[in-house]
């Protein structure tokens, strides 16, 4: 499974790749000014609050205009919980800090996504991440 993450932060970036690898997740860091990862990934982990604020002002656009093609997370210590409630209701993971729990959510959503395409379905929750962790 390929997980797309955008980060400005090399720390993150290490820990993540780190965390990816135990959890059997191939991490791909991307660079938030390259193209958006569109297609080649099995889902997208988002350092929200590392990437510029114009990157996130779209970002959260794209995330809360409706269901989305793979499954999406992010994390941030800086959401408000209106925020994470509308992110969630659009199966986007979220969690205030990168931890394991972040890549065995996107690695059950990246399945729920290959079921229902199997089965030829797309629900509204296909990418949904269903963390129930202290998340935000």
């Amino acid at each position: 499974m390929r997980v797309a993450y955008l980060t400005t932060d090399e720390v993150n970036e290490q820990l993540a790749l780190q965390m990816a690898q135990e959890c059997g997740v191939t991490l791909c860091p991307v660079a938030p000014k390259d193209a958006p990862p569109d297609g080649e990934y099995d889902a997208v982990l988002y350092d929200l609050d590392h990437l510029p604020v114009k990157n996130q002002l779209e970002l959260m656009a794209v995330l809360l205009a409706g269901p989305l093609p793979h499954a999406v997370a992010l994390h941030s210590y800086h959401m408000e919980d209106a925020q994470v409630d509308a992110l969630r209701r659009n199966a986007v993971g979220v969690f205030r800090r990168l931890q394991p729990m972040v890549f065995r959510s996107l690695r059950l959503a990246v399945l729920a996504v290959r079921a229902a395409k199997a089965l030829g379905r797309k629900s509204r929750d296909e990418n949904a991440t269903g963390q129930q962790d202290d998340a935000a």
